[in-house]
């Protein structure tokens, strides 16, 4: 475009104006600029991951600084399952499945207490009726008594035992149920609690704190109740030992001095389960450890029990629940403040270091900084007073980028204009006057016994690929399904599902109910499962879904099973060799394409029920001897002659490799296809094609003299 000399000209000097003008206010052109991205970015990204830290330090301040303080809740109270209790004569031998006596005994004796409603922030998962019929009848028989005032925990992936919920009529009490999850923070602590969750059907679901309200008939809450204790929470909520409470059956004038009229929860206090950060983290330090646990004694004491463990940090979740109740019914509830007043106050503060940093030097800028942020720290506190949280961080992180824009901004603008004034002056003056003129201006007890299981891991196959293929709600989703398959296999054998770690899951036969057949039975659940999940995996990628395969490992042995662990924390668990070597084995399924992988020690115990080929013999971390292991092929009255000539080809491939005949092992493997109708069918050709493959490994570059034939896995 060819622009006319006077347009031009025009344009020119209109752009030279606009530069000199800029030239003149660039302060508060910058300082004004700086103000509204900071105080936008703050209402936009509202709140900021610091901000929780942030908000511990302000809670912490208001506690200890200024002194403010809460009397002991005189409505809400907890009752703790702790290491006293479960060490007791009534509880020490018991797992926790089986407690529900001592659960219907603690309602009766809450009510004589007068309680106005009692909060169970325990998974009632497993019914003890599955081992022992009727066991749980004085419990059920207690929850439909006092269904009125009974509130049960559940989570977004666990509901309690059918049984359970009949009792309570939870279909048609919605209060009768709440969702025990707490949500944390980036940072990983706890701070505001739920009113509760929208399940996967569009129903909503109320929270434990909001179920216990609503059951007790008070005033409830919409928004997330955030959590700022002016002491630790295990001072503010009255808590007292199962024990105690229950050997105070009889002395009705104390219980319903100690309990009457609240809204009583009830949950584990030990030092390593289900414990939280929370936001009185920093209210901890320097807090006394509880002293060393007593021994019960008879008798009726009512004593508010010392904190469960300070030095970790942490609070047990239900004392979370309780404070959030504590606070709805003192009236204590903060707000946070909106992301526009969040947004104003970081503007401001913004302008304000802004201004410091245009008329100061930077080191008396950064003390009017400095000063201005603790004000601005003090005015939060203030505000978290009067029940209205103001997140601060971003006003704190526009601190830097304030200063540093003003500061840049001043030496461009001045730097032009000093070099300006070099080059008109540069050749009059000496070239120091031209410098000096552009220049101026941070104990339960051990029990249990020795029992022979068979343990079993099973591992999914395919987690890690898929979490970044689909949403982490889809993910979760299809992760519970395909567990839920070996949890069924499990109870359809009378196994024990001891945990879940992560997309794995350990199980047991042989405790807590005795079977003499565990091995078979483990053996069996480890083939239903097996094939179970490869049907759902074929039929989900015949859709074009996404579907998990399995790695299962078997081992029996002696194990010590009951309430063992570490001196923070027992449960009822197995633990010892066995346990090991069956963690180990897990892994084994993926090295030799097959799904299940079982020691010669659960081998020797079902080879009159099972067909098995021995596979190989490997060294396992832990052991120093090599472990010999199996692959169950087919139960022996169902085993055909195709079943029979796979197990004898494959033995007489494995006779040849341990003779060091590479070539020929290599060929007879290599004409094997897998397993017919196997245990799992496997993903590839199964183990004659891995086996062959090594066999012409060791064929091309042959092993040292003295080989043993056992195999080591490459690490990584």
């Amino acid at each position: 475009m060819i622009v006319a000399p006077e347009k031009g000209h025009r344009l020119r000097q209109i752009g030279r104006k606009a530069a000199a003008l800029f030239g003149r206010y660039y302060r508060l052109v910058v300082l004004v600029g700086v103000a509204a991205v900071a105080g936008a970015a703050a209402a936009l990204l509202s709140p900021l991951p610091v901000d929780g830290l942030v908000y511990d330090l302000i809670v912490m301040a208001r506690g200890t600084v200024v002194g403010e303080r809460l009397p002991p809740s005189d409505r809400v109270a907890v009752i703790a399952l702790d290491d006293r209790s479960l060490d007791s004569a009534e509880m020490k031998s018991m797992p926790r499945t089986f407690l529900s006596p001592q659960w219907a005994k603690l309602l009766d004796v809450l009510e004589s207490g007068g309680a106005r409603v009692v909060a169970f922030d325990l998974l009632f998962v497993y019914s003890a009726n599955a081992f022992i019929p009727n066991y749980d009848r004085p419990l059920l028989g207690g929850f439909a008594r006092h269904r009125g005032r009974v509130v049960i925990a559940r989570s977004g992936a666990t509901v309690p035992a059918a049984p359970f919920q009949f009792a309570l009529n939870v279909r048609g009490d919605p209060t009768a149920m709440g969702m025990a999850d707490l949500v944390s923070d980036s940072d990983g602590s706890v701070r505001t609690v739920p009113a509760g969750f929208p399940g996967p059907d569009g129903v909503f679901r109320p929270g434990l704190a909001a179920a216990a309200l609503a059951k007790a008939g008070a005033r409830g809450f919409d928004a997330p109740v955030m959590i700022a204790p002016t002491a630790p929470l295990e001072r503010l909520i009255p808590a007292f030992s199962m024990i105690d409470v229950l050997h105070c059956a009889d002395q009705v004038d104390s219980l319903r001095k100690a309990l009457e009229g609240r809204i009583v929860f009830v949950g584990t206090t030990l030092p390593d389960e289900d414990r939280k950060f929370a936001a009185d983290r920093l209210l901890l330090v320097g807090e006394p450890e509880p002293p060393p646990t007593a021994a019960v004694v008879s008798g009726c004491r009512l004593d508010p029990l010392p904190l469960s463990s300070p030095a970790s940090g942490t609070v047990p979740g239900v004392f979370i629940h309780a404070a959030a109740v504590d606070a709805v019914l003192r009236g204590h509830t903060i707000r946070p403040a909106s992301p526009w007043a969040v947004g104003g106050v970081t503007a401001l503060t913004t302008l304000l270091v802004g201004t410091a940093s245009l008329v100061l030097r930077p080191v008396l800028a950064a003390g009017a900084a400095g000063l201005l942020l603790t004000g601005l720290f003090g005015g939060a506190a203030g505000l978290l007073t009067l029940g209205v949280w103001m997140p601060i961080s971003g006003a704190f992180f526009a601190f830097v980028p304030a200063m540093a824009s003003i500061y840049a901004s001043r030496y461009m603008v001045e730097d032009r204009r000093r070099r300006k004034i070099q080059r008109a002056f540069g050749h009059y003056l000496s070239p120091n006057v031209v410098a000096r003129l552009s220049e101026a201006e941070t104990d339960p007890l051990l029990g249990g016994e020795l029992r022979e299981l068979t343990v079993m891991f099973a591992d999914l196959s395919g987690f890690t690929a898929l979490s970044g293929r689909v949403s982490p709600h889809e993910l979760m989703e299809l992760t519970n399904h395909y567990l839920s398959l070996v949890v069924a296999a499990v109870e359809e054998t009378g196994g024990y599902v001891d945990k879940f770690i992560g997309d794995a899951v350990m199980a047991f036969w042989g405790a807590p109910a005795d079977d003499p057949d565990h091995a078979q039975h483990a053996a069996r659940t480890a083939c239903l499962a097996a094939t179970n999940i490869a049907r759902e995996r074929a039929a989900a990628l015949a859709r074009g879904e996404f579907g998990f395969s399995v790695k299962i490992g078997l081992h029996s042995g002696p194990a010590v099973v009951g309430n063992v662990g570490a001196r923070q924390r027992f449960n009822y668990t197995a633990v010892g060799e066995t346990v090991n070597i069956a963690s180990r084995l897990e892994g084994l399924p993926g090295v030799y394409d097959c799904a299940v992988v079982l020691s010669a020690v659960t081998a020797a115990a079902i080879e009159s029920e099972v067909l098995l080929c021995e596979l190989d013999q490997v060294h396992v971390k832990g052991k120093t001897e090599p472990v010999t292991v199996f692959m169950p092929v087919a139960p022996l009255a169902e085993a055909t002659a195709e079943h029979h000539a796979h197990v004898a080809a494959y033995q007489a491939a494995l006779a040849a490799y341990r003779a060091r005949d590479f070539a020929t092992a290599a060929e007879r493997w290599r004409a094997m296809s897998p397993a017919p109708g196997g245990c799992g069918p496997s993903t590839g050709g199964g183990p004659p094609q891995v086996m062959a493959t090594r066999a012409e490994t060791l064929a091309g570059h042959p092993p040292a003299d003295g080989w043993d034939g056992v195999w080591t896995i490459p690490k990584g």
